[in-house]
């Protein structure tokens, strides 16, 4: 759009190549009385808000701004009248649109009193960028992440693997094996396979929750037998570890509606890695409430906390608190993302707190309350029958 610069009489007096060079300037250039009433806009400044030279003499500044920021630019332009000052604002674009800018004031006594002069520069670039940046930033931590879980996915497949294998070519190639030996060996093999399929279990659920095709059967459940079932499955590896894990009663019999198999899935993947993460003689505890219009799941350990860095990205996929070569736990760390996930899935929220390494950890799942059945219909199932309870947590010890 062509534009010419606005001018008026008070403008005549500045010297003819200093506004020759204002006017052929990238950046916009206005000169604002005392009222804030525009008296000069060069032609940069009339393109970049999409408005023609004659529209803008006597126009107020503040009506090219963004109305949410119109406060902030006119204190920006009183200070401007006394000193030079910064600043940034959105300029109110003819097609309704905002143009991100730079502002920068200065007093100009020699245009009429409280008259100040305005440099604005486009930002529209520089948010690009910036957004162009941050992508990559992310794109890399990105790929890093999945490098890492590769790494990590590799290693967890293979060590059961090779257990199972050295303990099969061990029983099939030897005579003189030992009752008690075999036995030991079956186990060894069971043991494995469980935690092979417990792993290969997390990778489908991922990709389905990714792939948009994890379905949800619900129905009313009453959260305390969910909560029974999962303590139940949980125990073995907790009595392996020598970490007591217990409910606390509430004496609140609450109903949601859910998958139970899924909310169990939920119930039981934060009770075994608060145990994974809890040492020995530790305490994890799991407690049900209402809070409002919704129950409350909250499983709490002494276990050895959470560094505040790593709190925000627990819920996300390839993410570990302990990923690369040192990490001390087994696991794809997919667990907490699995969980995340099917609370969200049946209208809930999941949350993580903790003072910090050292202090244990707290697990928030939020589900909303069920409501009455106005019609007085049962569910297909008993709403007490607890979900069939997942595999035992599989123990490795016997690698």
């Amino acid at each position: 759009m062509a534009a010419e610069p606005v001018n008026d009489d008070a403008d005549e007096a500045q010297d003819p190549p200093g506004r020759r060079f204002v006017e052929r300037m990238a950046e916009g250039a206005v000169v604002a009385a005392a009222d804030g009433a525009i008296r000069y806009a060069n032609p940069s400044f009339a393109a970049l808000v999409g408005r023609r030279a004659g529209e803008l003499l006597g126009l107020p500044l503040l009506d090219l701004v963004d109305p949410v920021q119109s406060d902030a630019v006119r204190r920006l332009l009183a200070h401007g009248r006394e000193r030079a000052v910064r600043g940034a604002a959105d300029l109110a674009g003819a097609d309704g649109g905002r143009v991100p800018a730079w502002l920068s004031v200065a007093p100009l006594p020699e245009a009429g009193p409280g008259a100040c002069a305005v440099v604005v520069g486009d930002r529209r670039e520089e948010r690009a960028l910036a957004r162009e940046e941050s992508a990559r930033r992310e794109a890399e931590a990105a790929n890093l992440a999945k490098d890492q879980f590769l790494s990590v996915l590799s290693h967890e497949l293979r060590t059961p693997l090779n257990a199972i294998l050295g303990w099969a070519q061990l029983l099939s190639s030897r005579d003189d094996v030992q009752p008690e030996q075999a036995v030991r060996g079956l186990a060894v093999i069971e043991r494995n396979a469980r935690a092979q399929t417990q792993l290969i279990d997390d990778l489908l659920d991922i990709s389905r929750i990714v792939a948009g095709k994890l379905r949800l059967e619900l129905r009313r459940v009453r959260i305390g037998d969910v909560v029974e079932a999962a303590l139940a499955a949980v125990a073995p590896a907790a009595a392996a570890r020598g970490v007591r894990v217990e409910a606390i009663s509430t004496g609140e019999e609450e109903t949601v509606l859910a998958d139970p198999d899924r909310l169990q899935q939920v119930v039981w993947n934060l009770l075994s890695n608060a145990v994974k993460y809890t040492p020995a003689q530790g305490r994890v505890t799991v407690q049900a409430r209402r809070d409002g219009d919704a129950v409350e799941v909250r499983v709490e350990d002494t276990g050895e906390g959470i560094d505040p860095e790593t709190l925000p990205k627990l819920f996300q996929l390839f993410e570990q608190g302990d990923s690369g070569a040192t990490r001390r736990s087994t696991g794809l760390g997919l667990g907490l993302a699995i969980v995340r996930h099917l609370a969200e899935l049946h209208g809930g929220s999941a949350a993580a707190e903790s003072a910090g390494p050292g202090r244990g950890s707290t697990f928030l799942v939020r589900l909303p309350l069920a409501r009455e059945d106005p019609g007085g219909e049962s569910d297909p199932r008993p709403a007490s029958e607890p979900a069939a309870p997942p595999a035992p947590s599989p123990d490795l010890s016997g690698l």
